[in-house]
């Protein structure tokens, strides 16, 4: 994305320039026209007071006619440059901004993906848990057997008791 940002901005800035030259060929076609234009209509030299022939205007004419011819070329050489330069320039900016998105959605992806991961080691830390307490409880149940057994047997044992001390009281 700064390679292509450093790109507009340089593809903007030849813009500009196209667009300065551009203004300075029209400002020269321009003066070229009021030159024409002025020595249209004079007759006689402003400054040496002599008389301006035809041939010296026709000269001037096809002088700055061919000056005008040149400015038209290089405007026109100009504005083709302009329209493909704002083409690259308008393609470059669709090109960040589809850069952009697709980044977002990477940056977007990556956030579902660690928060799948963060999810995946909570389970797997529940069923550590989980399998810890199956084993505590098959403990407890175990030792529960085993006591109820005990119970059993102390019961036996006095029911045992009492009858040998039944029997040797009648003794």
């Amino acid at each position: 994305i700064n390679l292509l940002h450093n790109i507009l901005n340089e593809n903007e800035a030849k813009l500009t320039g196209i667009r300065n030259k551009i203004s300075i060929f029209n400002s020269n076609q321009m003066n070229a026209n009021y030159l024409k234009n002025k020595i249209k209509n004079i007759d006689e030299c402003p400054t040496c007071y002599q008389k301006v022939t035809s041939e010296y205007k026709e000269r001037i004419f096809k002088d700055q006619d061919e000056k005008i011819l040149e400015f038209k070329n290089e405007i026109e050489s100009l504005i083709n440059l302009e329209m493909k330069n704002s083409e690259i320039i308008n393609n470059n900016k669709k090109e960040i901004e589809e850069l952009r998105k697709k980044l977002m959605e990477i940056e977007a992806k990556r956030i579902r993906h660690e928060n799948l991961l963060k999810k995946k080691e909570e389970i797997t830390e529940f069923e550590d848990n989980s399998e810890n307490i199956k084993e505590k409880l098959l403990g407890l149940l175990n030792q529960k057997e085993e006591l109820d057994k005990k119970i059993q047997e102390n019961i036996l044992l006095e029911e045992a008791f009492r009858k040998a001390k039944t029997e040797h009281e009648e003794i």
